[in-house]
């Protein structure tokens, strides 16, 4: 019987193993999700021949087909030559918490798509300038994907040194008085070095403590109005 484990009732109870029923790792892996079953037991083995901590998070898959996921940490205990003789563990239901974050990650893909089907620029930007947040109407105009925007500064895809300085002092004053600020002309060089003509909303993000250390910003691109408006100046 050295396959056999000892579960306790409220152990047993949590992976749906009845109290007279033997468990052994096999029947531990054929309780789980078809698709954690090898990676799970792959973490097992690898726990007891490297006698390091056991920690791993996995469905349960209930009689019933109820899907139930399950955070466990063990520990190797070794006899006196440094051989595993077993591995000691404990198992939590994470269900709810997995539900939350799931669905959390649901609404942040819906608001990802919000943003990007959004043609004007949308984006947040630290007290240092870094990008926290871009959409996709940003990243094309600096010829960039969103992740390689996020944590870099208008400097690393602006070639023009003045926009970016004005850029940085509007985001400043906005951080630093805590007002919203309408800027309702300002030009940005793109990645293909044309200049586009913008009009500018910035709102402080103001933190628990009443400060704030990023803004968020919300730019219309007026450049076929300001183009229009200068030709018709000019005829």
């Amino acid at each position: 019987k050295r396959d056999e484990s000892w579960v306790t009732p409220e152990g047993r109870r949590l992976f749906g193993w009845s109290e007279s029923e033997p468990v052994t790792l096999e029947r531990f892996i054929q309780t789980l999700h078809p698709d954690d079953r090898e990676p799970t037991r792959q973490a097992v083995l690898q726990s007891v021949q490297s006698g390091n901590d056991y920690v791993a998070e996995y469905r349960v898959v209930l009689s019933g087909g109820a899907i139930r996921w399950i955070a466990t940490r063990g520990r190797i205990d070794s006899d006196g030559n440094g051989r595993p003789l077993r591995l000691r563990g404990v198992s939590l239901d994470i269900t709810e918490r997995k539900t939350a974050d799931e669905a959390l990650e649901k609404q942040r893909a819906f608001l990802r798509q919000v943003i990007d089907i959004n043609p004007n620029f949308i984006f947040a930007k630290d007290r240092e300038g870094r990008f926290t947040l871009v959409n996709q109407a940003v990243a094309d105009a600096y010829g960039t994907t969103v992740g390689g925007l996020i944590g870099k500064t208008d400097a690393d895809f602006n070639p023009n040194p003045e926009e970016v300085e004005f850029f940085h002092r509007m985001d400043l004053e906005v951080i630093d008085t805590l007002k919203e600020r309408f800027i309702p002309e300002e030009h940005l060089t793109d990645a293909h070095g044309e200049v586009r003509w913008l009009q500018t909303v910035k709102r402080p993000i103001i933190d628990k403590d009443g400060s704030a250390n990023q803004n968020l910003g919300a730019c219309t691109d007026i450049t076929l109005r300001k183009n229009g408006g200068a030709e018709i100046q000019r005829h």
